[in-house]
C-alpha cells in the first residue's frame, strides 16, 4: 500500500511539472524528490517520508509551488498535497499556502496558511503569519513572527511561535537560525528552537507538551543545474519521546 501511494505522488508529480513548463515564458523551474527517517524513543516505531517538490519563480520574485509528500507516523500511512505561491509588492511580500490530506490519520485534513513580509534598508526584515489547520477530532492555530537580518553571505532569523489547540490557550516556542550562502544554490544553516508545541500524536490526539530541537542542514550544488539537500535533526516531545533523524534530496534546476 505505501509502495502504491508512493508511485502515485511520483506520478502526480510528474505531471505537475509538465504543467510547470507550459506556463507563460520567463519562469524558472526548479525541481526536488527527497526522503527522509526519524527514530524514536520510549519503543516508538519510525517515521519516515518523501516527497516531491516543483517550483516556478521568475525574475521579480513571484514563485508557483506545489509538493506532494507520503509520510508513516505511529504505524500510520498518509498522503499530503499542497500549493502555494509568493507575490511581491515592492519591499512587501505575501505568501498563500493550502495543504489537504485525504487520508489524515496523523496530518491534518487540510491547512491554510497567509503571511505577510517587508524588507527594510541593510539587509532587515520582518515577517509575520498564521497557519490554520484542522485535524479529524479538532484543529489548532499557529502563529508566527520573524525578524532577520541579511549581511554579506549571511543570514540571522529569530521567530516566535504561538500555536494553540482549540479550546486552549497560546503556547510560545522560540526560534534562532543562522545560515551562511556560499553559492548561487548552495548554503549550510543550523536552527535550534525551545517552548511548547501543539501536537498530533496519534491515537491520543493533539497534545502539548515542552519541545527543544536543533538541526544542521544545507543544500550544495555539485553540478551545474544540480544540487542535493540534507538535514539532519534531534527533537525532544517533552516526556513522550525523542526524535533523531537525518533527510536527503536530489534537486535540478530547468
Amino acid at each position: 500500500m505505501r509502495r502504491k501511494s508512493a508511485m502515485c505522488a511520483l506520478a502526480a508529480g510528474i505531471c505537475m511539472v509538465g504543467a510547470a513548463c507550459a506556463q507563460p515564458q520567463g519562469y524558472g523551474f526548479e525541481a526536488e524528490i527527497g526522503t527522509s527517517l526519524e527514530q524514536l524513543t520510549r519503543d516508538r516505531g519510525d517515521w519516515r517520508s518523501t516527497y516531491l517538490e516543483v517550483e516556478a519563480r521568475n525574475a521579480a520574485r513571484r514563485a508557483f509551488y506545489g509538493r506532494l509528500r507520503t509520510t508513516e507516523r505511529f504505524g500510520q500511512a498518509d498522503t499530503e498535497a499542497a500549493a502555494g505561491t509568493t507575490l511581491p509588492f515592492g519591499r512587501w511580500g505575501v505568501q498563500l499556502e493550502a495543504t489537504a490530506s485525504p487520508t489524515h490519520h496523523v496530518l491534518a485534513k487540510h491547512s491554510l496558511l497567509f503571511q505577510v513580509e517587508r524588507r527594510f534598508e541593510d539587509g532587515w526584515g520582518v515577517q509575520g503569519g498564521a497557519r490554520r489547520s484542522e485535524f479529524e477530532h479538532t484543529g489548532t492555530d499557529l502563529v508566527v513572527a520573524t525578524v532577520d537580518r541579511y549581511f554579506s553571505a549571511y543570514r540571522l532569523a529569530y521567530s516566535l511561535y504561538l500555536g494553540r489547540p482549540d479550546g486552549a490557550g497560546f503556547n510560545p516556542a522560540h526560534r534562532l537560525q543562522g545560515s551562511y550562502y556560499y553559492g548561487e544554490r548552495s548554503f549550510v544553516g543550523v536552527a535550534a528552537y525551545a517552548g511548547r508545541e501543539a501536537e498530533n500524536v496519534f491515537p491520543s490526539g493533539v497534545l502539548v507538551s515542552e519541545v527543544r530541537g536543533a538541526s544542521l542542514g544545507g543544500r550544495h550544488e555539485f553540478a551545474p543545474a544540480w544540487s542535493f539537500a540534507w538535514e539532519v535533526t534531534i527533537h525532544r516531545q517533552g516526556d513522550l519521546y525523542t526524535r533523531r533523524g537525518f533527510g536527503i534530496g536530489l534537486r535540478h534546476a530547468f
